[in-house]
Parts: structure tokens; C-alpha cells; sequence
């Protein structure tokens, strides 16, 4: 029976590790650009454009703030790098959140080239604004961009003056970017997602899952793209955009936004788009109020893992180190749960202490199963054993095991964060961490194991193998915390065999 609860153990992690390996791309830590920190200044650089004949001039537009940097390209009156400042450790991190510098973000026109008009900034924004004029319309389009969050707008007062209908698309895409070295996995994250407006009295949003296709705007509050750790979110604030069109980029064959209207003959119009480029924070995006903070995901039981997470970053403000909160939050989930463990532990320790008589039993009635399981059921009565009692406890940890793990695996608290010694990012991968933790389950499971059951001895060897190449490329701060949980297993269970003994 001590057996079947270690094959129960494995059987409730293959779901979390299967889905780990196969969705979850492997982690690698972002470069610092220091290059981009120190050049403030409007730059011209040369573009080597594939489709052009010849090398063009370009001149580029600078802005920042102390979160981000913003390039624009007059071609388009694009975006062509949007920098996030990341400053959790003394060096910048600067992830662009643009995937494609030649894409099509928030670009108009983007084979013509927009005049800069003019670019000034009060305590809360900084403007930025370009135009197009030509015999047929004007476009003027304003950036109007936040200081102080990453919560902007942008604003364009289209003049129509042909008497034809203008077709007129803001493009998002292709995709949405992250740190340089790990953009081609967030790829694979990528997820496209439209958040509804639910009209009751909760006033609640949802978030669903888009697929390529046309929409009409009307039916969303707000549509974009998220991955890991970043978002893009556009809301049609003046209803002025018409229809949504999700579709593949031909280039990168990755999904690009198209936010469609259309300009009628001799009419003017204003288009108004209120956008979100940032990172994913739960308390931050929680006090925009408007369903973003949707995009993080919780799980399925979400509001343990946002007690936990809550409970993570208070402890953070505590000991300016999310490496310690994370050993302090699971010194108090072991406290907590400590009556649990006892008793799987204690349970445990009976099965093992009958164990030969099971031996003895099966060995003697091997070819009557029937008897030999009257028998054990009686042994298990008389000893006052029960078979599931290790098993049962266990699985009441389970929903707090995939809250955690749900919490950890894609929290931005833990991005660039510093642990001890050479543990530089609690969010990347760690070499020594996964080898630690599988010395503690060995030592784990070496205690609980019956030394003369030949199937448990291969598990002993197999299960922390197994974990150690599982958990290689898992978040270090997640190893961090099963490490620590088997390390204060190891320490519950030498006293509660000790006590027993």
C-alpha cells in the first residue's frame, strides 16, 4: 500500500509537470542594453529595408520617462521599440515590447513617411504628434503618453476631403515582445484575448481567448495580446473603431491586430484609443479598474493563489528580498498545514511498521488473491491502520501545491529579482537549486521507505531523478520553494519518527 500512495504521489504531478514541459517554454535571463539608457537623443540611423533597392536615411524620435523609452518612426508614425525600464536590481532591464521593428505597431500608412509636428510633456504626460497632409486627406495623430504608468493614448483627427470612403486600420503586431533572448519561446505563449464587460450588478469583466478572424468592437470592452510577463490592451473609448481583424503576419506568421474604420467622403473624424504596454502586476493592473488585470492567470483555484501572492509581496516589503519571503511564506503554509503532515506522516510509519506482515501475507496466499486480500483488510483492522490515511492528507495540500506553483511560474515580482550568492533572478532557471532539491527528496523518501520492498528502492532512486531534470528548467524561485518544503518535511519527519520510536 506504501507503494500505491508514492505512485499517487507521482500520478497527481504528472498532469503539472506534463503540462509544464510542453506549454511552458524554458526561461533564459534578459540582456541589459546600456547603449539604449545612455542616448537620449533624437538619432538617424540607417535602414537596410529588404524591398527597397538602395539604403534609405531614417530619423528616429526619442522619448522616455523613468519606465519606459519610446522610439518612433515617421513611416507610419509607428512605434518601432518600446522599452520597459526594469529596475529591481542596480542595472536596467530593458525588454522591448515590440516584437518587429519593421511590424506595424500602431502604424497608419506605414510605407509613408509623416511629418513630426511637435512633442512637449506637462507633470503627467508627454505628447508627441505627427501629420500627413495631401490633396486627398489630413491625419493628425497624437501620442499621448504617461509618465507616471503605462496606461496612454493615442488620438487621431482624420479630415477627409475626397469624395470617396477612406479605409483606415491601426495595426498592432505581429506578436507582442519581451527580453531579446527569449522572444522566440514567448511565441509560443502568445495569446491573443478580448475582455468583456459583464452588465450586472457586479460589474465584472471576463477574458476570452480570440482566434483569427473579424470581430466587431462593439461586442468587447477591449482586445490585445498577452505573454509571460507583458500585455497589450486597447480600448475603443469613443466607439469610433468599427471592427477587429486577427490574422497571421505573412512575414513572421504570428498574429497581428488590425483596430478598422472608415472615413466617409468630405466628413472629418476623431479616433480615440486608450492603450495599455506593460507589464503584468496584479495590484497594479487590479487598480486600473477595467478587467485587465484578467490576463493573469490564477488557476484554478485563483483566490488561494492570490492570497498567497498577496501575502508574498507584504512579506517582501518586510525583508526587501523575495527570495526570504518565499521561505518565510512556506515556513507558514508548513506551520499550517503541520496537522496534515503529521498525520500522513504518522500513517505512513504504520504502513511501514506492518509491512513485512503484508510481505508475509501476500508471499503465502500468492495464489489465492482473494484470501490474501481478506487477510491484509483484516491485518489493517486489527493494527488499527488505515491504508489511505497518508494518502488522504496529501491531497487536501494539493489545491495549495498548484496555487503556489500557479503564482510562482509566472510571477513579474520575481523578474530580475536577487536571491543570495549567485541566484541573480528568481525567475530564470537555476543549475544548483533542481540538484538540492533532489538530495532532499532522496533524504525524504529514504526515511519513509521500507527498506525490504525491491519496488520502493527504485522509486527511491528514480522519483528525485526524475524531478531534478523536471525542475531544471523551472523558475528558480519555484524550486526555491519545494526545496524548502522538503527541507522542513525532513525536519517534521525526523521528530514524528523520533517521537514514535
Amino acid at each position: 500500500m506504501e507503494k500505491r500512495i508514492i505512485i499517487a504521489t507521482i500520478l497527481s504531478s504528472l498532469v503539472l509537470i506534463v503540462w509544464w514541459i510542453f506549454i511552458f517554454p524554458p526561461h533564459t535571463p534578459p540582456q541589459i542594453n546600456r547603449s539604449i539608457i545612455e542616448n537620449k537623443q533624437k538619432v538617424v540611423s540607417v535602414s537596410d529595408d529588404k524591398e527597397k533597392t538602395e539604403k534609405q536615411t531614417k530619423i528616429e524620435y526619442i522619448f522616455e520617462s523613468n519606465i519606459w523609452k519610446v522610439i518612433f518612426d515617421p513611416y507610419g508614425s509607428k512605434i518601432k521599440h518600446w522599452y520597459i525600464k526594469e529596475t529591481k536590481s542596480k542595472d536596467y532591464s530593458l525588454p522591448d515590447l515590440v516584437f518587429d521593428p519593421e511590424g506595424e505597431n500602431l502604424s497608419t500608412f506605414n510605407t509613408v513617411e509623416f511629418q513630426f509636428l511637435k512633442s512637449f510633456k506637462d507633470e503627467n504626460f508627454q505628447y508627441v504628434i505627427f501629420c500627413l497632409k495631401n490633396n486627398n486627406f489630413e491625419i493628425y495623430k497624437k501620442y499621448k503618453l504617461s509618465l507616471k504608468n503605462h496606461f496612454h493614448e493615442l488620438i487621431i483627427e482624420v479630415n477627409n476631403k475626397s469624395k470617396n470612403v477612406l479605409p483606415f486600420d491601426i495595426l498592432w503586431g505581429p506578436g507582442l515582445g519581451s527580453d531579446e533572448k527569449i522572444k522566440e519561446n514567448e511565441k509560443k505563449i502568445l495569446r491573443p484575448y478580448s475582455i468583456e464587460k459583464i452588465e450586472d450588478k457586479s460589474n465584472s469583466y471576463r477574458l476570452k481567448k480570440l482566434k483569427s478572424g473579424e470581430y466587431e468592437f462593439k461586442n468587447f470592452f477591449s482586445v490585445g495580446f498577452d505573454n509571460t510577463y507583458f500585455v497589450v490592451n486597447f480600448i475603443n473609448s469613443n466607439n469610433s473603431i468599427d471592427k477587429v481583424f486577427l490574422q497571421k503576419n505573412e512575414k513572421t506568421n504570428i498574429q497581428q491586430i488590425s483596430l478598422n474604420t472608415e472615413i466617409l467622403p468630405n466628413s472629418k473624424k476623431t479616433i480615440n484609443i486608450l492603450f495599455f504596454l506593460g507589464p503584468k502586476i496584479y495590484t497594479e493592473l487590479k487598480k486600473i479598474n477595467n478587467g485587465l488585470e484578467k490576463t493573469v492567470d490564477f488557476g484554478l483555484f485563483g483566490d488561494l493563489t492570490k492570497l498567497f501572492l498577496f501575502i508574498l509581496n507584504y512579506l517582501y516589503k518586510l525583508v526587501h528580498n523575495y527570495g526570504f519571503a518565499i521561505i518565510i511564506l512556506t515556513l507558514i503554509i508548513q506551520i499550517i498545514t503541520l496537522p496534515l503532515i503529521i498525520k500522513s506522516m504518522s500513517a505512513t510509519k504504520a504502513m511501514k511498521k506492518i509491512q513485512p506482515k503484508i510481505t508475509e501475507i501476500q508471499q503465502k496466499y500468492k495464489n489465492d488473491p482473494k484470501r490474501m486480500q481478506t487477510e491484509i483488510m483484516y491485518l489493517y483492522k486489527s493494527q488499527k491502520v488505515n491504508p489511505f490515511g497518508g494518502c488522504l492528507p496529501m491531497l487536501l495540500q494539493i489545491p495549495i501545491f498548484w496555487s503556489l506553483f500557479t503564482g510562482l511560474k509566472g510571477a513579474y515580482e520575481l523578474r530580475n529579482a536577487k536571491f543570495i550568492l549567485w541566484i541573480k533572478d528568481l525567475s530564470h532557471q537555476d543549475p544548483v537549486l533542481p540538484i538540492l532539491m533532489g538530495i532532499s527528496m532522496f533524504i525524504q523518501q529514504k526515511m519513509s521507505t521500507v527498506a525490504s520492498d525491491q519496488s520502493q528502492k527504485m522509486l527511491l532512486y528514480f522519483m528525485p531523478i526524475m524531478f531534478v531534470i523536471i525542475f531544471w528548467n523551472f523558475p528558480s524561485g519555484l524550486v526555491l520553494y519545494w526545496l524548502t518544503s522538503n527541507i522542513l518535511s525532513i525536519i517534521i519527519q525526523y521528530f514524528v519518527l523520533k517521537k514514535q520510536n
